[in-house]
């Protein structure tokens, strides 16, 4: 762990694989990233300093937010730690549609958990990362980092084209 943290910290990051590998080396009690996120890394073709900055908040300000806060209102303190938005859920649309939805679902210990919130990225290539909340131990799972999960509304877009 210390010689990744190590090479990580040296060489500039050169992708969201590489900003996701140094957020799981560094704080493992906080944040676990999954295997679903890295691949979806993979074909996230851009990668900028907001990219490293947003994925590094899942420790440094979501996980406060959810774990060592009386938060009242969670997206509103994360976006006053991190100035990045937070949506806890997707669009009531988009949660009629079951086939879409499933796109959310992933296994964590076991469990298959339906994992709706997601960090929006303010840049024109629209990162998102989804995240999971576990409660019972304490951990934000990062499960997809790159493009946006298809919705209702990206569906009527794609329709139009």
């Amino acid at each position: 762990n210390q010689a990744l943290i190590s090479e990580l910290i040296e060489n500039p990051m050169g992708s969201l694989t590489d900003a996701l590998m140094l957020v799981d080396a560094l704080w493992p009690n906080r944040v676990r990233v999954h295997k679903d996120a890295y691949k979806s890394a993979e074909s996230f073709e851009t990668f900028s300093n907001e990219d490293l900055s947003i994925i590094l908040s899942c420790a440094t300000a979501l996980w406060p937010v959810y774990f060592d806060m009386d938060s009242t209102n969670i997206e509103q303190d994360y976006y006053t730690r991190s100035t990045f938005e937070l949506a806890l859920h997707e669009s009531p649309t988009t949660r009629k549609q079951e086939r879409i939805m499933k796109l959310r679902d992933h296994e964590i210990d076991g469990e298959t958990v339906r994992c709706e919130a997601h960090i929006k990225g303010k840049s024109k290539e629209f990162l998102r990362v989804y995240v999971w909340p576990d409660r019972k131990n304490q951990l934000i799972h990062i499960v997809h980092a790159g493009k946006h999960l298809e919705t209702a509304g990206s569906q009527r877009v794609n329709k139009k084209m």
